[in-house]
This record gives C-alpha cells, structure tokens and sequence, in this order.
C-alpha cells in the first residue's frame, strides 16, 4: 500500500469521492465502532496479494434511539398506524402492550429487573417512563461510569423484546426462569471479564492541576518531601502515569505514549487508554483522585458549579473535614517548622474556602508564576516595534539636520547679496 494512504481516515476524508463517507452516511458513522480507525487498520488484503477491501466494523445499539421516541414496534404503535389489533401484551395477559407497560410493569418483566437490583446489591424504585430510565440509568444515575451497569439495561430489554417476538411470531415460549438465568450468566460473565474503572478522568486531571499550581509551588519552596502515604501524593493518582503518556503533537493531533497511535482530540486519547490500555493502571496501589475534588474546589476551576447553587451546609462541612484531614495527613506537626508551615498554607488556601459565608475564597494564597500569554505577546511586539522606532528616530533627526544645514546655506547666501 503506497505511504500515502497510510494516514487516510476512510470515515472522514474525501478518498472515494469528493465528499465524505460522514456526510454521505451520517446513520452509518453514529454505528461505526472505531470513527477514528485509518485506512491501514481496515484493509482486507486477499491471501494471493490480489483483491483488497476495506472492514469498516458497524455496531447498532439495542434500539436505544427507537425507545427514547417510543418508534419500537409495540401493538400499540401498530394500533396507532392504523393496524387492526387486539391490544394485549402476550408475556403476562395483564394489560395492554405499551412501550412502558412491556420493558418496565409487566409482571414478566418485573421478576428480571428484581433479579438485576438483587445481582446487584441496590434498592432503586423504576421510573415511570423507559424515557426517564434510559436517562437515569445509563451512567447509574450520574456516579459511575460502569460498563457492565450501562449493559443490563439494553440486555435485560433486548431479551425482553426477543422473547415477547418468539411468542408473536414462533410460538415459542420460554419461562421467566429460563430467562432469569440466561440474564444473570451474562451479566455476572461480563462483570468477571470486565475493566471497570469507577473514577473520573476528568476530574481526577482538575484535582492534579490544582495541587501542581497551588500546592507543589509551596512543597518545593519548602523542600518538603511528601509522604508517599498522603492520598496528594503524585503516585498515588490512578491516572498519572497515563496522563505523562500523553503527548500532544498540535493542536488537532494527541500522540498514545505506549503504543504511538495518534488522535484528533484527547477525549479519545482517553477512551483508547480505557479500551487498549487498562491493565497499566495501577488500581491496586493508587487511589481516584477525584474523590478529594470537593476539598480540593474542583469545581472553581472545572466551572461547572452554578452561582445561583444554593449552598449546603452539610456538604460543606464534609469537604472542609476531608479538606483538614488531608491537611493533617499529609503535613503532620511532629515532621517538623516545614511540615507546619505547609499544614498551616494548606488549610488557609484550600479548607478556610468551605463555608456558606462566600467571604473566603480558594486559592488565597495564589500559586504557579506563570507568564501570561497576554504579557508575552506584548513582549515580543515591543522587541519587533522597537527597531522600527529607532529607525524613524533617526530618520528625522537626520532630516532635521538636513533642514538645519540648507537654513544656514541660506541664510549665509543671504547675508552675501545683502546692498552695502
């Protein structure tokens, strides 16, 4: 394959046709499993060297678009298009087949979404809509990122379908129990094969930025050596080694420290590390360091906290506790006029913040010196300028001396034609 199509990203440029296959299928790049895949990594070569095509691997999740807009094909959607049916859901004779009474109340149903809450240990009340369940469930309710949890749902609905279609349209019929435990096989396979990481990336990169610009200043001014036990300590971030992998070639490009493969954003740097590279994280020995974020003011620097957020007392003072209790970990008084010093800055530039007052702010104390790109381009501007002022300062002094001189001509010429 020639060097230069190497590098071609056959879903985003133009490389069969004058537009791309983005634009031409956009249905087609919302299912593709790998958007950034290049052409390389897709070819089939056939085994005499002769034909070649190109894999472009699709994955279409269980209908989750079609539920969101209620679009399955449910008796009732059916009735609503003019279809003349009876009405009845054919898992439990109990009611008629909605979209909400099918994959949520249906008796059937309820037995397997009882076995998913006790497979899991949770107590959880469903939500009256599939609309608000997909929304709520699709990160468990927003703190975790789980992909197993994220899996029961199209699983458990998915098998729901296929069963309530096999009874339609096979006659087939297969127990509640047969299904239970096709249900839990899967779901308690996946949970043993999986990686699962319950921790924010993204947070976790705004905790370690506020302590290297408003901690790390101090402890090296102080040459402190921090205590590889304190949850500060830079090892014992869960992503610090995969964060100084990260190399950043441009603006449009990050560059995989492990394995070199490049990407157009680091949101999908990040993914690959989770998908490629999991096993480098050293979960036994570091710690989610965004679950210090609320004592570290994460939020002041994420801008993700409203100011019309009213405040809560008792979050408050659970921040200010864990904020203190790293204070006291990290900087103990017995490690000597260094280690109080820092306990003393730690809890006037991070802890004294978390109250209701709004008095204090965070980061009192400021931090990393860094020089302003504003200042900067000033500065390279007035070296570029100041050449050219000099040039036309002394352009016209030498055209004021021109001047001088033709005056005195003058008026020398002037005095020697003067009449006695």
């Amino acid at each position: 394959m020639e060097d230069g199509w190497v590098g071609i990203l056959p879903i985003f440029d133009p490389w069969i046709s004058p537009t791309s296959l983005k634009e031409l299928y956009p249905e087609m790049f919302a299912c593709a499993v790998d958007k950034e895949a290049r052409i390389f990594d897709t070819v089939v070569i056939a085994p005499d060297g002769g034909d070649r095509s190109w894999n472009l691997l699709f994955r279409w999740e269980f209908q989750d678009w079609e539920m969101a807009r209620d679009g399955i094909l449910s008796i009732d959607n059916l009735v609503k298009k003019n279809f003349r049916l009876v009405n009845w859901c054919c898992l439990c004779w109990c009611d008629e087949e909605t979209l909400d009474h099918l994959l949520l109340y249906c008796k059937f149903v309820h037995t397997l979404w009882s076995e998913v809450f006790s497979l899991f240990g949770v107590q959880w009340v469903l939500l009256k809509t599939v609309v608000s369940l997909l929304f709520a469930w699709w990160n468990w309710l927003g703190i975790h990122s789980s992909n197993v949890r994220n899996m029961v749902l199209p699983c458990l609905m998915w098998l729901t379908w296929k069963e309530r279609n096999a009874r339609t349209f096979e006659d087939i019929e297969r127990t509640v129990d047969l299904l239970n435990s096709l249900l839990t096989r899967t779901l308690k396979q996946e949970q043993e094969h999986a990686h699962e990481v319950h921790c924010s990336r993204e947070r976790s990169r705004a905790a370690w930025k506020i302590i290297d610009e408003y901690l790390m200043p101090f402890v090296e001014r102080e040459d402190y050596q921090i205590s590889s036990k304190c949850r500060l300590h830079p090892n014992k971030d869960l992503f610090r080694d995969q964060e100084l992998h990260k190399i950043h070639v441009d603006i449009n490009e990050w560059r995989c420290g492990y394995c070199k493969k490049s990407f157009r954003a680091e949101k999908f740097l990040d993914q690959h590390f989770d998908n490629r590279h999991y096993n480098l994280l050293n979960v036994s020995h570091s710690k989610c360091l965004a679950d210090l974020c609320g004592a570290l003011h994460c939020d002041v620097v994420m801008n993700t906290k409203s100011t019309k957020t009213k405040c809560n007392p008792a979050a408050t003072a659970r921040n200010r506790h864990l904020c203190e209790s790293l204070a006291d970990s990290c900087f103990p008084a017995n490690q000597g006029p260094s280690a109080i010093r820092l306990h003393d800055l730690f809890l006037r530039q991070f802890c004294d913040a978390h109250t209701c007052s709004g008095k204090q702010k965070p980061f009192s104390k400021g931090g990393k010196k860094e020089t302003s790109v504003f200042y900067l381009a000033i500065a390279i501007l007035t070296l570029m300028l100041l050449p050219i002022f000099y040039l036309i300062v002394y352009l016209h002094q030498s055209e004021m001396r021109k001047d001088t001189q033709e005056l005195r001509r003058i008026s020398k010429v002037g005095q020697k034609t003067k009449p006695s």
